[in-house]
């Protein structure tokens, strides 16, 4: 299932990619759905564009925060880590390229050691009597 994921993945990609060589302009996939299918359309696009994003960076909060919380122990309400996980990742996004840039410097090596600190603390916490046969 993950590799027919990853093929329709790399189409959609390459897909895109053609339309911004045959059609380089501003704007994304709203440029291609006005030109392809006019204003309706990519009226439709823009305005799922602007509801879902945000909505889909929200779960996400939320998802890290109810991970934060219940992993770290601490008694903070979870809709609290989400707010100022969204604050703080506003503020770097707002502060400029430089300042996203260099937390994506910093935080993007570290993924896969994070990874492993998780699987093994979740590993080392299991039960004696779950890791025998």
């Amino acid at each position: 299932m993950w590799i027919i994921g990853a093929v329709l993945t790399l189409l959609g990609a390459m897909t895109f990619a053609e339309l911004a060589a045959a059609r380089p302009k501003t704007g994304g996939a709203f440029v291609f759905l006005l030109e392809g299918y006019g204003r309706p359309i990519a009226f439709v696009s823009g305005w799922k564009d602007l509801l879902a994003g945000p909505a889909g960076v929200g779960a996400l909060a939320v998802a890290f925060a109810d991970f934060f919380v219940d992993f770290f122990y601490v008694n903070w309400p979870k809709a609290w880590v989400a707010v100022a996980t969204l604050l703080l990742l506003t503020t770097i996004a707002v502060a400029g390229t430089k300042y996203s840039v260099l937390v994506m410097k910093v935080f993007t090596p570290l993924t896969p050691s994070c990874f492993t600190i998780v699987a093994a603390t979740a590993e080392l916490s299991m039960p004696p009597e779950r890791n025998m046969p």
